[in-house]
């Protein structure tokens, strides 16, 4: 049997999730962001998570609405143009 075979979540919708879960806060890893954008998934593991979100993930950082610190620890952050969309969305 598939895994999270009978869901769906557009892309569209995983973005608003994302920004939505930054705006409270910050993250340390995408698979974080991963549970955040897909919620009520199961992921086999963390990697696979964060994979499941590279390609949208990227789309969010070439549209400047979330980045990545590596020091003084990795973190990921919501820009205030990340902010700003989210609130356009809502």
């Amino acid at each position: 049997m598939k895994r999270n075979h009978d869901k769906h979540t557009d892309s569209a919708t995983a973005k608003h999730n994302i920004l939505a879960a930054l705006a409270k806060g910050s993250y340390g890893c995408k698979s974080q962001v991963a549970y955040a954008a897909f919620p009520g998934y199961t992921f086999k593991n963390p990697q696979g998570a964060a994979f499941s979100i590279s390609k949208i993930f990227r789309e969010l950082e070439d549209e400047e609405f979330v980045y990545t610190t590596y020091r003084p620890t990795r973190a990921i952050y919501i820009t205030q143009k990340g902010r700003r969309a989210i609130k356009e969305v809502a």
